[in-house]
């Protein structure tokens, strides 16, 4: 391992945490656990972790959209699919467990899901640790129906979800309603999860999932460290950002192809990576290099050295469900 490491971020670029980034970027938006607070995880625990990674990395390489920012949230998405899949059995079950990457549905994955929901709202413990993090996991269905008292009482205990039964005969009272119960759960930080028209009068179930984390950088960058540089969109196109450099000691981690800092937050339970090509390359090359795999060896292996990072300022908004 080298001494000094070199990000530039003038590629496009990967990152597990709370991440948007302007010109080409692709983002999985979930909680990256530093080193020291995954040491804890059991297998099963870590399983579903490597199962969320792989969705979020094949969600982001079957995105059709067009879009030229991608945000993917793997830990959200897979939360709300195991909430359809605590309720499903025979081929729907079995479709959905393909899906989800885990092991078949049984009390020990359900087990797993709740270590790893418990690790994650693990914080406030040390000193100067002021972050907070808030999972609202719900899901709602149709005031004709009626949930099972067993689904309701798995729900909560695997995921801390709360089963709810609402009137989709108004959709936006009810679509007001479930925003409502999510505001509430994260600080009025996500006030309107649901956009119009995403409930009809014939839905029928809603899977929610909204993710809260605020968290200060442990070694902050400098405002007056802040300047314009070139970010390269794709080979033979740049475009001028605002970039931001730190030069500090990170968790790093290289290879042939990729490099990758993984920046902590205040309290040190939770990070930030960024993982860049080494080559400029075209968006659609840097989406297809990537995979589940490739992003736990970026976390597993890295062993701190002094990086000097530059990455452009960046804001986390969202498009669409």
């Amino acid at each position: 391992m080298r001494n000094t490491a070199t990000i530039p971020s003038q590629r496009g670029a990967i990152c597990l945490g709370r991440r948007f980034l302007t010109p080409f970027l692709a983002f999985l938006v979930g909680l990256c656990m530093t080193h020291d607070a995954r040491a804890e995880n059991s297998p099963a625990t870590s399983a579903i972790t490597a199962s969320q990674l792989s969705l979020g990395v094949s969600l982001l390489k079957n995105d059709p959209s067009g879009a030229t920012n991608l945000a993917v949230s793997p830990f959200s998405i897979h939360a709300a699919l195991m909430l359809a899949r605590m309720g499903a059995n025979g081929e729907t079950g079995e479709a959905l467990d393909k899906v989800l990457g885990t092991a078949p549905y049984s009390p020990a994955v359900a087990d797993a899901y709740k270590g790893l929901n418990a690790q994650v709202l693990h914080t406030g413990d040390k000193k100067g640790d002021e972050t907070t993090v808030a999972i609202a996991n719900s899901i709602w269905i149709t005031s004709k129906g009626e949930f099972r008292k067993e689904f309701a009482a798995a729900v909560a205990a695997a995921l801390s979800a709360s089963a709810h039964s609402i009137d989709f005969s108004d959709p936006e009272r009810a679509r007001a309603e479930i925003n409502s119960w999510v505001s509430q759960r994260t600080a009025g930080k996500i006030p309107s999860l649901l956009p119009a028209g995403v409930i009809t009068t014939e839905s029928i179930s809603a899977l929610v999932n909204a993710l809260h984390f605020k968290a200060a950088w442990q070694d902050a960058f400098s405002v007056d460290g802040t300047m314009p540089n070139t970010f390269t969109l794709k080979p033979g196109s740049t475009k001028e950002v605002q970039m931001m450099q730190h030069l500090a000691r990170f968790p790093y981690y290289e290879n042939d192809a990729w490099k990758a800092a993984q920046l902590p937050y205040a309290g040190g339970t939770y990070s930030f990576l960024v993982l860049v090509p080494k080559a400029v390359l075209p968006p659609e090359q840097v989406v297809a290099g990537l995979s589940g795999e490739l992003v736990q060896q970026t976390i597993e292996k890295a062993a701190v050295a002094r990086v000097n990072l530059r990455l452009p300022r960046f804001k986390i908004g969202r498009a669409h469900v």
